[in-house]
């Protein structure tokens, strides 16, 4: 009994924890793996010895800014992958912000 007890709560935290609070907008989610994008690229572009440690760093800071920890980030990309049209309508959106940003960065 007290067995089946836990697994209600349990089941019933994590339905709370990855369904309630944690929404973002596509346009927040966006800008965090747009950003996440372009860390990458300058870590192997300037060639860090461990990508792996700067790149953890790099992550934390910029969920830091959007006011996330890396749990509830991934929470969030994993409802968010659920639903293929919209992430790839997502996947989309970070593709046309890069190409925008080459493009002023190429005018200068």
């Amino acid at each position: 009994m007290n067995r089946f007890l836990f697994l209600i709560l349990l089941a019933s935290s994590f339905h709370f924890c990855t369904n309630s609070d944690e929404a973002i907008s596509d346009e927040v989610m966006v800008d965090i793996l747009t950003d996440m994008l372009i860390a990458d690229e300058l870590l192997v572009k300037y060639g860090r010895t461990d990508p792996n440690n700067y790149r953890d760093s790099v992550k934390m800071q910029i969920l830091k800014r959007y006011d996330l920890d890396a749990v509830e980030f991934d929470s969030i990309l994993i409802n968010t992958q659920k639903d293929l049209k919209n992430y790839h309508l997502l996947q989309s959106k970070v593709g046309d912000r890069l190409d925008s940003l080459k493009q002023v960065h190429n005018q200068k």
